[in-house]
């Protein structure tokens, strides 16, 4: 019993430390995007200490932290890569702490074909005299 508490314990205090992924925005994206950059938010406790990598030959353009060291923003390109999982390695003191998998994943098709957000869809405040 006291081995098992021992275990639940250790495995609390680490995540405490290194910290998890609490939240990720976007959650997944699409390939083949006319903006090929994307920006992903990471949100978990003390997540900014760590170095970011990522797997599938995906270039990180950018690695933004805030004074708030519970985020961490990494910004990716995405040309010319297909629809794929990637890997989100989080590496502190050169030691893996967490990875955390995102998703590219395939657009419809002719989704880049439909009409988009215009005047004709708004509604306008008629007032009665």
């Amino acid at each position: 019993m006291k081995k098992l508490t021992f275990v639940l314990f250790c495995l609390a205090f680490s995540s405490f430390i290194f910290g998890q992924i609490e939240k990720m925005e976007p959650p997944f994206w699409y390939a083949g995007m006319h903006n090929s950059e994307l920006q992903i938010m990471f949100y978990g406790k003390n997540i900014a200490q760590n170095e970011v990598t990522v797997s599938n030959n995906i270039v990180i353009n950018n690695i933004q932290k805030t004074e708030n060291p519970n985020y961490i923003f990494v910004t990716i390109d995405t040309k010319n890569s297909p629809a794929q999982e990637l890997t989100f390695t989080f590496k502190n003191n050169g030691k893996v702490a967490f990875t955390k998998n995102y998703s590219l994943k395939q657009r419809r098709e002719n989704s880049a074909l439909r009409k988009g957000f215009d005047a004709s869809d708004m509604i306008y405040l008629i007032m009665s005299d």
